[in-house]
């Protein structure tokens, strides 16, 4: 068994091209055990929330979590 990799990533407003490039990064590692966490902190009304939502669904290794700050 090889051990999982966590890659933690914080968000803010991140524009997208950015977002689905870094994304892309680590997805074409030849390493395959991990998971990318995103941690959105752009608040209630995020524009990453479908984008976060789409890339979650394409890929389990992927995590969001969601901080609904004001």
């Amino acid at each position: 068994m090889t051990p999982k990799f966590s890659i933690i990533v914080p968000l803010y407003r991140t524009p997208e091209n950015y977002l689905r490039a870094m994304v892309r990064s680590v997805q074409r590692q030849t390493y395959e055990n991990w998971e990318l966490c995103l941690s959105d902190g752009s608040g209630a009304n995020s524009p990453l929330e479908n984008i976060l939502k789409d890339l979650e669904r394409e890929d389990t290794r992927i995590k969001i979590v969601h901080n609904k700050l004001p």
